[in-house]
């Protein structure tokens, strides 16, 4: 059976926290490339809307995420007038969403106890 992800970035980095990172910085990216997009700027206006050098948007456009923190792309967007709003919920909540709208009540909570005994037994604490 092949193992699916919600993220790209699970597949790729061990640790979940590093890639929900890395999740949230690719999106914030691609809203400031779409920005540049959308207005049709120069690297260089883009810059200057943007509060930071030519270079940082090259670094932008070419995919350089690591070179970039969420701080920075935040205020880089407050900058070109996005407002970023953020959205917070527990993880075991994340099986009451629409894509399992299908399932009783008692099958939710068995998956959700079954999530839980899996991160548990993962972090050692049930070993």
């Amino acid at each position: 059976m092949t193992e699916t992800y919600d993220n790209v970035f699970l597949a790729t980095e061990q640790d979940p926290a590093a890639a929900k990172n890395l999740y949230i910085r690719a999106k914030l990216m691609m809203k400031l490339k779409e920005r540049i997009a959308a207005k049709q700027l120069t690297q260089a206006a883009a810059a200057e809307l943007f509060g930071v050098s030519q270079p940082r948007i090259s670094d932008l456009t070419r995919g350089k995420i690591e070179r970039f923190t969420i701080d920075m792309l935040v205020n880089m967007l407050a900058c070109a007038g996005v407002d970023v709003d953020v959205s917070l919920q527990d993880a075991a909540s994340r099986l009451r969403t629409s894509q399992f709208d299908f399932l009783s009540d008692e099958e939710v909570t068995r998956l959700e106890r079954a999530v839980q005994s899996h991160s548990l037994a993962k972090s050692g604490v049930l070993m």
